[in-house]
Parts: structure tokens; sequence; C-alpha cells
């Protein structure tokens, strides 16, 4: 389209194998945590996207939509002992959207992102649990020399503890600084004549 502004596609599979826990996790009180009959998860992914950039500001706004067969998840146990137990979803959809914008301003960025998605569960047709539908950035950084820090705040939105979405979870918000130098090391070469 244009040196600053871009569309871009794809089309993919992915594999997900479960995990060693996901098989056979076990501890006290409870030795069917994992679940040796999971199998692995697969999906057909595809996205559309258009990207703005000019180098002091970006924007991008991204529809995906992700079908996946045997998705791997946690309930809770059969046995009724604390704590979720590994199983597969027959058929889930992961659709939504992804928007992300951020401005330099000096020797300093700020940034921010937030991604609206359809977590479901296609036999049921009701939210996957313990996946929010909402997820938010917003930060700032600043750049000194080879010095940069900064903060940011992540939020999640609401989510629900089980299939049947009785035991609602709040969503959370955490706040993150960080702080790092920058060393540059010279090579040096050794040579053997």
């Amino acid at each position: 389209m244009s040196k600053e502004l871009r569309v871009n596609g794809s089309v993919s599979t992915s594999f997900r194998a479960p995990t060693y826990n996901d098989l056979y996790y076990a501890y006290t009180g409870n030795p069917t945590y994992g679940n040796p009959d999971a199998k692995p998860e697969k999906g057909k992914n595809a996205e559309i996207g258009l990207y703005y950039d000019n180098g002091v500001s970006n924007a991008s706004a991204v529809y995906y939509h992700n079908d996946i067969t045997d998705m791997l998840s946690a309930k809770d146990c059969a046995n009724g002992a604390l704590g979720k137990c590994t199983y597969n979803i027959d058929k889930a959809v992961l659709q939504g959207i992804s928007l992300e914008v951020g401005t330099k301003i000096g020797s300093y960025k700020l940034y921010s992102s937030l991604d609206m998605q359809d977590p479901r569960d296609k036999g049921t047709d009701t939210l996957i649990e313990r996946r929010a539908r909402y997820h938010g950035v917003i930060g700032l950084d600043h750049t000194y020399q080879s010095f940069k820090s900064g903060l940011d705040i992540v939020y999640s939105g609401y989510r629900y503890d089980s299939p049947k979405q009785v035991n609602r979870l709040g969503g959370y918000a955490l706040l993150n600084l960080h702080a790092v130098s920058y060393t540059h090391l010279r090579a040096h070469e050794t040579r053997e004549d």
C-alpha cells in the first residue's frame, strides 16, 4: 500500500502436545491430576491485519480466527480432589481483534494494546473457563544512553472458573516496573599462525 501502511494476512496450522504434567502429574490426595488419555491439540489459524509505522508512531488492527480440535484445558477433577485436571475440549474457537498503538516523544515511548476475544467451546456454546475476553496493556518507556526504564499496567478481564460459568473470577491489573542497562562488549579475535 505504502511505505508506512501495509496489510498482512496468514493461514497456518498448529500442534500442541500435552506436557508431562498434563499427562501424569500427581500429588498427595489427588493421584489423577494428570490425564494419560489427553490428546494433542490441533489448530487451523487465520488472521488479517492492517499495520502503520512511520518511524515515530505505529498502530495496528488484527482480526484472528483459530479453530482448535482437542484443545487442552483444565476443569474440576472428577474424583472430587482439589485443583484442576487436564481434559480436551472437542472443538473450540478463539476469535477476536488485537489493537496496538504507540508513539515516540523524544526519549520516551508510549504504547498500549487491547485484545478483545471470544474463546468459545463449540460443543456447549459457552466461554472457555479461565480465559478472559479482554486483555490490555498501557506503558511508558524512557531511554537514556545505554539505560532503559519504564512501567506498564497489564489488565485482564473477568473469567469463569468452570464450564458451567457459575463462579465468576474477577479481573485484575498488574503494575510492572522495569529497568535495564545495555553494555556494549568488544569482540576480541584471537589468531593462530
